[in-house]
């Protein structure tokens, strides 16, 4: 095929979409690609002299991929309209391989004639020129990135030595942000891994500063950070890769190490530490995303005439299971039990999703389908394994609990020391960290119903499906108008909304709109956190193994009530049968 992204080569192939397969109507994502490619070859040339071309095709690919989810649906119902019009009862036995019937849709629905898509579908088109304009925006500012760091890459992860050129990269490898911006993974020839993440990296970089003090300290277990280089309001990362533990013993110690973690997110008030956010390396749980550490959820308003039941779910949220280290279960998009998507929790592969409406067979001939088989939730890089076979943190409970407790005394004997004007947590005071107004699913459901066919062509209803965000703002509209603004912003250019705080600040940060919510918070996240290690003690202590037990005790009886009978798989120390998938690398942190 011709090479539409100019250094990306024959960029048709059946590479990219959802997994390894092609986007269908690949036709219709051609011109914006070849848009993209020239505006960003344009832009960067420095940046694209750094690329080889398979990794200009994964930019490529990820394009791509977002083009389709936007508007495959839409162009897919057109289609299986005009092949019943054609073949009637028998669309559903077209011929294998055949294309006439496709061609000929493609030829009457262009976007160049008068009764093509973009005419009978002006949301979609507007949505399409959008996103490809905001792709080539980002795409251009990651190059322009990489070529002006380029010799302080080398020096920080390097050590001075070149590592070539990138030879591979993966680009949407985390929900869009303020444009389609979200993660990106490189490869360079000489082997180094990195991750660019298009966000300060202060969070991190303080956190790795207390993992160094309390080393220093004499902390009873050592933990590990990725080693990063912030550059203000983005920055780059090492990559850490999937390892297993040499021995039982190794296990025992990850366990342990878990439980020191799991201390220091309670410490810092984290959230948000769920399966993506944690690396098992051996027999170190990584933490690779800091960016939900120091994160306040008391608002001036809600004291108001708060129940029994609201001071309860105060209680727990302000508790250990606030991180998401620990087992938690949250809805599935599709009917079925909740899933556990934490930490050191979500360990199993499983059916976590209904079939995709975006993976056909048949691609882009006349026997086209949607796949009829779910998604299923793969064991990822946060699963720590012995020869093959998964450690289960439910079978850890005592090296857990243990861990937790030293942590927590040790932090307690040295509180002086954590609060002094120079010590650790100040690092965290000037550190931009995001607030999570509501979970990401939410606005990712909404997102994919506006994909839904019904709204590529009626800008009113496209409108209007997208203000469902409201409901949940009727309660406190004067306190979170902002926050319904930028939401509506970044929803109406398929964005996840961003929201962002100083840890020294009660302020909110509308990310999406340029705002500034004053005096959101009852208080600023460190004063709190301080508060936090003021109040440490031995009652408090007792609390959290308590909370911290019986998240694990409910580990057991879910893992029981979804066992095959006999199996034996809910008994106290049982082992998983079954050899665990091979061992991969990561991917990055999803939060961008």
């Amino acid at each position: 095929g011709e090479a539409v992204f100019p250094g990306a080569g024959d960029a048709d192939e059946a590479l990219g979409g959802e997994g390894d397969q092609a986007p269908a109507f690949s036709s219709v994502w051609r011109p914006f690609r070849a848009l993209v490619g020239h505006r960003i070859r344009q832009r960067s040339p420095e940046g694209f002299s750094h690329l080889s071309p398979e990794a200009v095709r994964g930019l490529d690919r990820a394009l791509r991929s977002r083009l389709a989810r936007i508007g495959v649906r839409t162009l897919y119902r057109d289609f299986d309209r005009f092949r019943s019009r054609r073949l009637g009862p028998l669309a559903a036995f077209a011929r294998s391989g055949a294309r006439g019937i496709f061609d000929d849709f493609m030829a009457g629905a262009s976007a160049a004639a008068p009764d093509g898509w973009a005419a009978a579908h002006p949301v979609l088109a507007r949505r399409l020129a959008e996103r490809s304009l905001l792709w080539a925006e980002m795409a251009g500012e990651f190059l322009d990135r990489l070529a002006a760091d380029r010799p302080a890459i080398v020096g920080h992860f390097a050590a001075g030595s070149d590592p070539g050129a990138v030879t591979r990269l993966e680009a949407g490898a985390s929900d869009p942000h303020r444009g389609g911006r979200g993660v990106i993974l490189l490869t360079f020839a000489s082997g180094l891994r990195l991750v660019y993440k298009p966000k300060p990296l202060a969070a991190e970089a303080a956190f790795a500063d207390l993992l160094a003090w309390m080393e220093l300290q004499g902390a009873p277990l050592d933990l590990l950070a990725p080693r990063v280089l912030d550059r203000g309001d983005y920055g780059w990362a090492a990559f850490v890769s999937q390892s297993a533990c040499h021995d039982a013993m190794a296990l025992g110690r990850y366990y342990r190490r878990a439980g020191a973690l799991a201390c220091l997110l309670y410490l810092l008030m984290a959230t948000d530490c769920h399966q993506e956010n944690l690396v098992a390396c051996g027999e170190y749980p990584v933490l690779i995303d800091c960016e939900t550490l120091l994160c306040s959820n008391v608002k001036p308003w809600e004291g108001r005439d708060r129940d029994a039941a609201g001071r309860a779910h105060l209680r727990l949220a302000e508790s250990v299971l606030c991180s998401m280290i620990l087992p938690t279960w949250a809805p599935r998009r599709a009917a079925g039990d909740p899933a556990d998507l934490s930490a050191l929790g979500a360990v199993d592969e499983g059916p976590l999703e209904a079939p995709s409406p975006y993976r056909f067979t048949d691609v882009d001939s006349d026997r086209m389908r949607p796949e009829d088989r779910p998604w299923t939730q793969a064991a990822g890089a946060n699963v720590p394994r012995v020869d093959g076979v998964v450690g289960r943190v439910e079978e850890h409970r005592s090296e857990l609990a243990a861990g937790f407790a030293a942590t927590y005394r040790f932090l307690m004997a040295r509180r002086e020391g954590l609060l002094a004007p120079s010590g650790p947590l100040e690092r965290f005071r000037a550190c931009r960290l995001r607030y999570v107004a509501r979970a990401t699913r939410v606005y990712g459901s909404l997102l994919e119903a506006v994909n839904a066919p019904g709204f590529q062509d009626d800008g009113i209803a496209f409108s209007l499906r997208l203000e469902a965000i409201a409901a949940a703002h009727v309660d406190h509209l004067a306190e979170t108008a902002g926050i319904l603004r930028a939401e509506r912003a970044a929803l109406m250019r398929a964005d996840v909304p961003l929201f962002g705080t100083l840890a020294g600040s009660a302020a909110l940060h509308l990310l999406d709109i340029g705002e500034v919510a004053e005096a959101y918070f009852a208080q600023a996240s460190l004063d709190q956190v301080r508060t936090r290690v003021i109040d440490l003690d031995e009652a408090d202590l007792a609390w959290q193994l308590r909370l911290l037990e019986t998240s694990l005790a409910l580990k057991v009886a879910d893992r029981a009530a979804h066992a095959p009978s006999g199996s034996g798989a809910g008994e106290p120390g049982a082992r998983s049968s079954r050899p665990a998938p091979a061992a991969g690398e990561p991917a990055a942190s999803a939060s961008g």
